[in-house]
């Protein structure tokens, strides 16, 4: 395991014995998704923007995830924030809403939006949300942002424990296996 190349080319093998468009489609998202986690942007573009075998359009629900992926992977922050706020305006893919929040707040980082990323972030953890990038990039701002950051990050760590807290006791399990350390908040 854990050999990516490998995957992508036993990918791309099954994705030219696919029959059904909804298999090539998935799989050329995953051999995609995977170009991203190899660096190798250049695969990944093609089965982006490229046709598949048969010569359909590879646009589905993940094409335009992909592209502000690829975007954001080639340094173009701010063509991959015009794509996650398209994404956003978007009613018909509610699914995707969240992902692109997330990755928009970053966009909005690295084009200097500050207060714009805080406030995206921070909206994020109120709908409820506590998953590790979000908490991460959240205390990564709050660090490049104000002089009160340990201050910021000792109150999210405690907002986010008393989400998990709460979700755990709605479940009626005990522990989920997603303990936080201080590393999730910059606090080591």
């Amino acid at each position: 395991m854990g050999d990516l190349a490998a995957g992508q080319r036993h990918f791309g093998t099954l994705l030219h014995a696919a029959d059904d468009r909804q298999e090539r489609v998935m799989l050329g998202t995953w051999i995609a998704m995977l170009g991203f986690r190899m660096g190798d942007l250049d695969n990944a573009r093609k089965y982006i923007d490229d046709k598949d075998t048969d010569g359909d359009s590879s646009e589905d629900g993940n094409a335009p995830i992909l592209r502000a992926l690829l975007s954001m992977a080639e340094g173009n922050y701010s063509d991959a924030a015009a794509e996650w706020q398209s994404l956003l305006s978007n009613p018909s893919q509610p699914q995707h809403a969240l992902v692109a929040k997330q990755n928009l707040a970053v966009c909005l980082l690295y084009t200097g939006n500050m207060n714009e990323t805080r406030s995206q972030l921070e909206a994020l953890v109120e709908e409820g949300h506590t998953f590790r990038a979000l908490t991460f990039n959240l205390a990564t701002v709050y660090e490049l942002s104000t002089e009160r950051s340990r201050e910021k990050k000792v109150e999210l760590a405690r907002k986010v424990g008393e989400m998990v807290q709460v979700a755990k006791e709605n479940s009626g399990m005990g522990s989920n296996g997603r303990e936080r350390s201080r590393e999730d908040y910059k606090l080591g």
